[in-house]
Order: C-alpha cells, then sequence, then structure tokens
C-alpha cells in the first residue's frame, strides 16, 4: 500500500481503532468494509442515452486481486449525494486515532510538523517509522 497510497514511503499512515471509529459513524449510509481478495469483482454497466451507468459500484469498491491479500485494507464507503466538496468530510473522535506509521522516506520537516500537530490531540498515541525489510520483502514498522 505504501507505494500506491503514501507516495512511495513519502507519506505516513493513521492507525484508528475500528470499534471506536465505527461508533462515531452515526449516519447509516457510511459503513467500514473489509476488501475482499477475491479476484476482480463483475462489473455491470449499462449504456442509457449516451451515458454509461455502473451498477453494483459497492462490489468494485470492495474486491480486489489476490495478490493484493497482504495489505489487509479496509475502506471507509460513503454512500451519499454530495453538492459540495467540503460535504466530504468524515468527523470522527480525535480518540479513534491511535498512532502514526510514518513512510521510510518521508521528509523529516513533514515528519516533525505531524508529529508536533497530532502529539497535541492525546498523548497516549504511539509513532512508528516504516523500515523495508529486504529479505522478507515487506514493511516492518519500528517504535520511535
Amino acid at each position: 500500500m505504501w507505494s500506491h497510497y503514501a507516495d512511495s514511503h513519502k507519506g505516513f499512515i493513521i492507525i484508528f481503532d475500528r470499534e471506536m471509529l465505527e461508533s462515531t459513524i452515526v449516519d447509516g449510509a457510511t459503513k467500514i468494509i473489509d476488501v475482499e481478495y477475491t479476484g476482480l469483482p463483475e462489473i455491470f454497466v449499462e449504456h442509457q442515452s449516451n451515458n454509461f451507468i455502473i451498477r453494483d459500484y459497492g462490489k468494485m469498491l470492495t474486491k480486489k486481486l489476490n495478490d493484493w491479500n497482504n495489505e489487509d485494507e479496509v475502506r471507509i464507503i460513503m454512500k451519499h449525494e454530495y453538492k459540495y466538496d467540503f460535504h466530504r468530510f468524515l468527523n470522527f473522535n480525535r480518540n479513534c486515532i491511535k498512532g502514526i506509521i510514518y513512510g521510510s522516506r518521508i521528509n523529516f520537516e513533514n515528519l516533525i510538523t505531524i508529529d508536533n500537530t497530532l502529539k497535541d490531540l492525546h498523548k497516549d498515541l504511539k509513532f512508528y517509522v516504516a523500515k523495508k525489510n529486504s529479505a522478507r520483502n515487506k514493511i516492518t514498522g519500528i517504535s520511535v
């Protein structure tokens, strides 16, 4: 996931307490869903009046190829019609954040900015730096 979602280890990942996060979601249109690694999903497309309409987009958003099963990915899916982009934000209790994993190539100034900002949220946060274990071709977190 680092190469795709965290700018090749230059970004960071937020660790959430899933149960606490789920309890803060009060609208029925927002769900936390485990990604299923079952291969490519079937996508049903209809053509209507010069438009293509994707049916059952939920399967498209919650399934991935088996090759990615080591990610153990979870997605937050919001099924809303948005008039403005700022309506797309998900509000949650800051205590839902349990830790941060910094990418192994994060800019030091960015790390300090994030670190200082988040330490003020609450004192129980855990901070880690990702380190590549070349022998196992995996990423491991090192506590800092």
